[in-house]
């Protein structure tokens, strides 16, 4: 059994990363790359957080330093337990993170089942060109989703 571990560099970041021979087939989240390319597994959480719902509102409006509380890591460490993560939560740099919150990514957000914000939705968002969570007044449209007061 070999332990040979292919090196690359992260697609955003620019970190370099080890590639592992294993992955885990039934990670549902985090999962480690099978081909010598993708996100190190900080700019990966930082995908996983952009690309679902409601994190990527939260943090559009709040911006990242929320990150850096342990309260939050910890309920991230078990969402990792639940989605049966590749990477391990030790492995995370939160402040990294944060320090790399503005680094564009190679792929734009998509709209899925967990995720009805687009890209643009939240650009819009961030903007304030567009409601997030708040200040919600009669009915609005978040990200396709109706909101209705009272």
């Amino acid at each position: 059994m070999s332990d040979d571990k292919t090196i690359i560099n992260c697609e955003r970041c620019g970190v370099c990363c080890k590639i592992a021979v294993a992955q885990n087939p039934q990670a549902k989240m985090l999962r480690r790359s099978k081909k010598p390319k993708g996100l190190c597994v900080n700019c990966a959480v930082h995908d996983w957080l952009r690309n679902t719902y409601p994190c990527n509102i939260l943090l559009t409006q709040s911006g990242p330093k929320a990150l850096a509380y342990s309260h939050i890591q910890e309920q991230f460490t078990a969402i990792m337990r639940v989605g049966l993560a590749d990477a391990l939560p030790d492995e995370i740099n939160w402040n990294l993170i944060i320090e790399n919150w503005d680094l564009p990514f190679p792929s734009k957000i998509k709209t899925s089942s967990t995720n009805p914000c687009s890209q643009l939705e939240l650009e819009e968002i961030a903007a304030g060109k567009r409601l997030g969570f708040g200040n919600v007044s009669g009915r609005q449209t978040v990200c396709g989703a109706k909101l209705k007061r009272g």
